[in-house]
């Protein structure tokens, strides 16, 4: 069994630090383990993020965890909400059930949620409304008011619609 010398101190295992918030307001929060109930924070950096009835404006983490909260932006390589909302979503694995303006990831996973936008790579919907959806692989049940098609298809004639009407305002603005 090693022993420390005179000069050595043994190695202390760091202990994570928690952040733990019950109703309370914080502008910023860091710590490898937050943990939010009936709280908001303007902005939270940790390892591992758990909201419940929480609020918080921007959240960068591994692993985020919300219950019946409101978030701006998260990005993170989990996300696992419920009865949740969100501005803006990004991650690798991300799982909403409640309303989103973005969703963007590499496994997307959605329940009984109402979305702006969702781009993944594999989307698995259990009964999903958005407004538009771009996916390589998509499971389930998705009603979309503008699919991948229409979406290109409404791109293109907005871009020439664009293009038209600014080549007629130069041509009536050399004139004058």
């Amino acid at each position: 069994m090693p022993r420390a010398t005179e000069n050595e101190q043994p190695e202390e295992a760091a202990e994570p630090q928690v952040a733990e918030l019950t109703q309370a307001r914080a502008e910023s929060v860091q710590a490898d383990l937050v943990r939010m109930h009936q709280s908001a924070a303007g902005q939270v950096t940790a390892d591992d993020v758990n909201l419940h009835m929480s609020a918080a404006g921007d959240v960068r983490a591994s692993m985020v965890e919300g219950h019946e909260a409101a978030v701006g932006l998260v990005s993170a390589n989990e996300v696992w909400m419920t009865n949740s909302a969100a501005g803006a979503v990004q991650g690798d694995h991300v799982v909403v059930d409640g309303g989103s303006g973005v969703v963007l990831g590499r496994d997307v996973t959605l329940r009984n949620a109402y979305t702006g936008v969702i781009a993944g790579q594999h989307v698995q919907a259990e009964e999903i409304r958005t407004l538009v959806l771009f996916g390589g692989r998509v499971e389930g049940p998705v009603y979309t008011s503008l699919g991948t098609r229409q979406t290109l298809i409404a791109a293109l004639v907005g871009g020439a619609a664009a293009g038209i009407f600014l080549a007629l305002a130069r041509l009536f603005m050399r004139r004058d």
